[in-house]
């Protein structure tokens, strides 16, 4: 590791406001042994920075099984396999039209607000059905492993949009959080250029981050990583600074240089990765490490400040994780939001059958 490759953020002067986005669900375990119809929800959370970014309702999508599934119509060519309905499902997401009347702020409907989003990030983005190459069509898996990050990038997009439309605040204050690595495999390259160049064009602060890696989990690369952090802090006297992960380790640690590159030619990445220390004080040199990701178009001073925002967002949960995107997860969260849903169904039924002292004790009793 060269000097280069740290990056001290300590008395970063810049606030960013922290936008975390999260998704949940694509593939059920109801029907373990029918996996054909194990396919169900996917929801797209965001999670702002109270009274200061107002948090959009999520974007939630049941899959269409039936449409996916069901045989050619007349209007379509027969088929025995079922690429087909992927394709038509594929195709009706980004085609079906949105009606002027609808803003994103109060959708009309779940289908209706769904349909704006992804037209919003096709439009913006000169995204299409062409860019998204023809890999989700080969099975179920594949289908709901795409489709969920689509719509996760298109959620991330149509928030962009709105937070430049709204102008609140200045968008350049604006730090999205995506989880999990700034990477997108199983479309065609067009579809990565045209994102990051989008990205680029409106200069987003964006960093993705993965609680776990390659790098950290285990073997070589992670006790070279663990020795690097604490020898860094050692010769610092604190934990507030990044690492730039060398080409040479993420040669080592990947088979190949478009898992890791964002220079190389057909990359699946869209970002520098860079490894942080949550936490000074911890038992093992790896504890409360996080790796993120950042576009190639962002300067030293701004990689700074988004190191700066994510350390002040950390959290002891999960053994070091960041506060918004742990809050996004439980927006995301499937089993948590139908869990409160059926809560608030229960609590209304009762309201009505029970008097008021025992209504309010049974409250306190389902909700502790």
């Amino acid at each position: 590791m060269k000097r280069e490759h740290v990056l001290v953020f300590q008395g970063a002067h810049v606030h960013l406001i922290p936008v975390a986005i999260s998704v949940d669900g694509g593939e059920g375990l109801a029907f373990r042994k029918l996996p054909i119809f194990s396919v169900g929800m996917i929801r797209v959370a965001a999670h702002g920075y109270p009274n200061v970014v107002q948090t959009p309702e999520p974007l939630v999508y049941v899959i269409p099984s039936p449409a996916v599934l069901a045989p050619a119509t007349a209007d379509t060519e027969q088929t025995d396999g079922l690429d087909e309905g992927f394709q038509r499902a594929m195709e009706t997401l980004f085609t079906k039209p949105t009606p002027q009347s609808v803003d994103g702020s109060k959708p009309t409907s779940p289908d209706v607000f769904v349909s704006h989003v992804v037209q919003t990030f096709s439009q913006a983005t000169g995204i299409g059905l062409s860019d998204l190459g023809c890999h989700y069509a080969k099975d179920i898996k594949a289908f709901t492993r795409v489709l969920r990050e689509i719509l996760e990038w298109a959620y991330l997009v149509w928030l962009i949009e709105r937070s430049k439309q709204q102008r609140l605040l200045d968008f350049r204050r604006i730090l999205f959080i995506k989880d999990g690595r700034l990477a997108q495999v199983g479309v065609a390259n067009s579809f990565r250029e045209r994102l990051m160049k989008y990205f680029e064009d409106h200069h987003v602060l964006l960093v993705g981050v993965s609680k776990t890696s390659r790098l950290v989990a285990e073997g070589l690369t992670s006790l070279v990583v663990g020795q690097w952090l604490e020898r860094q802090q050692a010769l610092l006297d604190h934990g507030q600074f990044v690492i730039r992960v060398p080409e040479e380790l993420l040669r080592a640690s990947y088979h190949y240089e478009r898992q890791w590159n964002a220079d190389e030619e057909n990359t699946f990445v869209m970002g520098r990765r860079f490894v942080m220390r949550l936490f000074e004080e911890v038992f093992h040199p790896l504890d409360s490490v996080t790796v993120f990701d950042v576009p190639t178009y962002l300067e030293e001073e701004e990689i700074k400040a988004i190191a700066s925002a994510l350390y002040a967002q950390r959290s002891v949960l999960y053994q070091g994780s960041i506060g918004s995107l742990v809050d996004a997860h439980m927006a995301a969260s499937i089993s948590h939001n139908l869990a409160l849903g059926l809560e608030d169904t229960l609590l209304r039924k009762l309201k009505g059958l029970l008097d008021e002292d025992r209504y309010q004790r049974f409250r306190r009793w389902v909700q502790t």
